[in-house]
């Protein structure tokens, strides 16, 4: 059973892993030492000031750790969400990790401003339109942002879009 947590220091291992093992994630360099500083220092960011702080939530399936989303609560333009990185385990793919990672995240967000910001590679194609099955638009383009030769599209959900997707 899919069970939904918030992450802890002892999941950064298993969430850095997951990470650095999809070939899609190889193309910005990410090595295995660097996955595990960012969800560290991201995770240290719990203390202080709340709008300020990264939240790392992870799916497990038994007791094993298939998924992970990290996010800010005012991570974007200092008042808006956003869904730094989220990541599923190969073999958990399809059976809706990322689905309930999202739902997670956009909880927590939704409950301090209405939208939820988030950037996804111009050649992950998969996920573009799995954010545009949960609602997401895509409002630009940020050319050579992260890595060059790397354009990342800006994505937006609104709380506004939640109640027009449930009326049609």
């Amino acid at each position: 059973m899919l069970t939904m947590r918030r992450g802890q220091r002892s999941d950064v291992e298993a969430c850095a892993r997951i990470v650095v093992t999809d070939p899609l994630w190889r193309r910005y360099r990410l090595t295995l030492p660097r996955a595990r500083r960012v969800l560290r220092e991201a995770m240290g960011r719990r203390v202080g000031r709340s709008r300020d702080r990264a939240e790392l939530a992870v799916a497990t399936l038994g007791r094993s750790v298939v998924g992970f989303v990290l996010y800010h609560l005012h991570g974007t333009f200092h008042s808006s969400g956003y869904v730094r990185w989220i990541a599923v385990a190969t073999q958990a793919r399809g059976r809706g990790v990322g689905r309930a990672l999202m739902r997670h995240a956009e909880a927590h967000i939704f409950r301090t401003g209405p939208n939820v910001f988030l950037t996804v590679s111009d050649f992950n194609r998969r996920a573009q339109f799995f954010y545009r099955t949960l609602g997401y638009r895509n409002v630009g383009a940020i050319p050579n942002y992260v890595i060059p030769g790397i354009t990342e599209l800006l994505y937006r959900k609104t709380i506004g879009s939640i109640t027009r997707r449930r009326k049609e």
